[in-house]
């Protein structure tokens, strides 16, 4: 009730007292995320316009990660870069113990400035940076 009596001045601004991990989604031109994921949701992905963002910070079981900024490009492409390193709070129903080892051993040799795209529907080949369940990061465009 507080935070919809907040927001009543912002007509564009729904608020719905449920997970931000569970659709469906409305389309959106961005979805921001303030806890620490281990994978994004696919239907944060799926939501997104063309031209849309996702961001959304990608941690380890240690919490510390980077801040991933996603752009869809068209239905099936997604440009992808990390902005800066980051550390947050678990986000309930994002994180897979699987994915969470993944994102620590690529934090840990890779460079996260490499990534360029996020794949999905495509088996990973050797650009890969990282790879999730049903998604991998890219160091190709």
């Amino acid at each position: 009730a507080v935070a919809s009596a907040a927001l009543v001045a912002w007509p564009q601004v729904r608020l719905l007292a449920r997970s931000g991990t569970e659709g469906p989604f409305d389309r959106a031109d961005v979805v921001y995320v303030s806890a620490g994921v281990t994978h994004p949701v696919a239907g944060w992905l799926d939501c997104l316009n063309i031209g849309g963002r996702l961001i959304c910070p990608l941690t380890s079981a240690d919490l510390g990660g980077a801040m991933l900024l996603v752009t869809r490009r068209s239905a099936s492409m997604f440009a992808a870069r990390f902005l800066m390193r980051v550390g947050f709070i678990p986000c309930t129903g994002a994180r897979s113990d699987g994915e969470s080892q993944a994102l620590s051993q690529a934090f840990a040799q890779r460079d996260m400035h490499a990534v360029r795209s996020l794949q999905r529907a495509t088996a990973p080949d050797q650009s890969a940076w990282m790879i999730g369940n049903g998604w991998w990061l890219s160091t190709r465009a």
